[in-house]
């Protein structure tokens, strides 16, 4: 045992928060790569040949050029499939680029390089995420949302519990959508569709400014060198609530590695826990597993 945890601490030093996040964000790769079939055969098969190898050699994942290979099979992906790529799909090209700049700098530099960047660019990504959704009359007016609400394709399990007929109206929905976006003859066309609960466009209109506030909020902290630790666990709050409403897996483990890597070494707990949540994300895309609240 005590030659295995041996080796362990060789190939990975449990302090090394770069190589931890390479690691992780290596395995969020590989998850997308295999899970995505839109994504050509020839970049698929060649991404998960370079990434188990990177998950495998750990000299090669703190190689300029393997982060460089990646990004560029990752801008191929968007490239040939622009219009229908996650936005998440986006942060992986800026992420891959930025772990490659960043294992061009000197071991001693690389870890406030890799922080810096990460900081820059959740500033950038979520300040923009919130201006667009509060530019959005349709957004912070619950249409989105509201829409999802119509499909069941959010707390189900909640509404369901409150009305027994939710999840027959949803479906109903779903199909007259179906048929609806199916048909030619629908151009110009308006579709009725029944709402399965009452308060249903006002808990969604609540609920988009709700987001809005919070992405403002949480972009606010994350810029100051103040909220050390608050800024973190509301993050974690943030992420865990929207997991609640949209299992984008492999996105929120990706948001969940982006809070790992800011956060302060000495804050033990947070980093745990951060840790748990992307540990836990990433098996449910291995096992392909819905939690019960989703059905």
């Amino acid at each position: 045992m005590k030659i295995e945890v041996k080796k362990i601490n060789e190939t990975i030093d449990l302090n090394d928060i770069v190589a931890i996040a390479a690691k992780i964000f290596c395995a969020i790769l590989l998850m997308t790569v295999i899970k995505y079939q839109s994504i050509s055969l020839f970049i698929r098969s060649s991404s998960t040949i370079i990434l188990i190898a990177g998950l495998i050699l750990p000299k090669l994942i703190k190689h300029p050029l393997f982060w460089l290979t990646v990004a560029g099979f990752n801008l191929a992906h968007l490239f040939t499939n622009y219009f229908s790529s996650a936005n998440h799909q986006f942060l992986y090209v800026y992420y891959s680029f930025i772990f490659a700049i960043t294992f061009m700098h000197k071991e001693e530099e690389q870890e406030k390089f890799l922080k810096d960047s990460f900081k820059y660019m959740f500033i950038v990504v979520m300040g923009l995420a919130t201006l667009h959704k509060g530019l959005s009359y349709f957004y912070w007016q619950g249409g989105l949302l509201y829409d999802y609400i119509l499909r069941g394709g959010i707390l189900k399990y909640l509404f369901s519990t409150l009305d027994p007929n939710f999840n027959s109206i949803t479906l109903e929905n779903s199909q007259k959508i179906e048929l609806f976006i199916g048909n030619y003859k629908s151009i110009g066309q308006q579709l009725g569709l029944r709402e399965p609960v009452s308060w249903a466009r006002e808990f969604a209109r609540v609920l988009s400014i709700s987001v809005i506030a919070m992405e403002a909020i949480l972009t606010i902290m994350i810029a100051s060198s103040k909220f050390k630790s608050i800024k973190h666990w509301l993050f974690l709050v943030f992420i865990i609530t929207t997991f609640f409403f949209r299992m984008e897996n492999l996105f929120l483990s990706t948001l969940s590695l982006t809070g790992l890597v800011l956060c302060p070494k000495e804050n033990d707990t947070i980093t745990k826990s951060y840790l748990i949540i992307i540990l836990y994300f990433l098996s449910l895309s291995v096992l392909n597993l819905m939690p019960g609240f989703y059905y």
